[in-house]
C-alpha cells in the first residue's frame, strides 16, 4: 500500500517556495504482490513530481 497526498507549490518560506497540501486528504493506492512500481514522473506532468518520505 502506498500512501500519498496531493500538494501544490506556494510562494514564501526559506527557499522562496514550499509545497502545501492541496486538499488535506491522504490517499491510498493498493499494490499487488510482485507488481511493478513506476516512477512518479510517469504519473505527473513534466518536472512536477514530488516524492517525500
Amino acid at each position: 500500500m502506498v500512501r500519498f497526498q496531493l500538494v501544490t507549490r506556494q510562494a514564501g518560506g526559506p527557499d522562496n517556495s514550499r509545497y502545501v497540501p492541496l486538499d488535506g486528504e491522504t490517499y491510498r493506492l493498493p499494490l499487488q504482490k510482485g507488481g511493478k512500481v513506476l516512477s512518479a514522473a510517469t504519473l505527473c506532468p513534466q518536472r512536477q513530481e514530488v516524492v517525500s518520505t
